[in-house]
């Protein structure tokens, strides 16, 4: 049992009991190589806690800690046992979506966004909110590994930031699978995604 609680320690963030980023990519990295195989669709968020800085500095420390725990249990609580969520670093997340094309990915995101976006923090006697700017990417059948669709969300959070941060930005291909282009997304769209597991 020890050795057990010693893992299990050793693989999850302490504040947020999600998992850490090096427990994560090897997860990530296992999920990658099965969808390889089976030709099953695979997506990416990367997921930033909107001027996170500003409330550390006007707030404190343990403020942001609070906003990172709850942040943490709302993208639990929108999430299926198979997607694979992790504290990537600071205030920013990433979740594997296995089994979940990009109009899917991107439909989560944007509820996700919602949601988060009305949780009120309780903090000292006072009410905290925050906003989350979602960056959505695929796997493609040219990659070779996940860190390069990771990279691709990573790349379309950051035009989430730039475009004004509270937003979802996709990062799509064209048909020829070239021209990669950042393309907003301000509504959900519904799209089915396979039911929990």
């Amino acid at each position: 049992r020890l050795h057990e609680n010693l893992r299990r320690m050793a693989m999850t963030d302490d504040l947020t009991g999600l998992l850490n980023r090096r427990a994560f990519l090897d997860e990530a990295r296992r999920h990658f190589a099965r969808t390889l195989r089976q030709g099953a669709p695979l997506s990416v968020l990367m997921i930033d806690i909107d001027r996170f800085k500003k409330i550390n500095d006007a707030k404190g420390h343990d403020a942001g800690d609070a906003v990172l725990a709850a942040f943490a249990d709302a993208l639990r609580a929108g999430l299926r046992k198979s997607d694979l969520p992790c504290r990537y670093g600071g205030e920013e997340f990433c979740v594997v979506l296995p089994d979940t094309d990009m109009e899917g990915a991107a439909t989560l995101a944007e509820t996700l966004r919602r949601r988060f976006a009305a949780v009120e923090v309780d903090y000292d006697g006072e009410k905290l909110g925050a906003t989350i700017s979602i960056g959505v990417a695929s796997a493609l059948p040219s990659m070779h590994m996940i860190e390069e669709a990771i990279s691709n969300a990573d790349r379309a959070l950051y035009g989430a930031k730039r475009s004004g941060r509270d937003c979802v930005i996709r990062f799509d291909v064209d048909a020829d699978g070239e021209k990669p282009s950042l393309t907003y997304r301000s509504r959900p769209v519904p799209a089915a995604r396979p039911a929990a597991s």
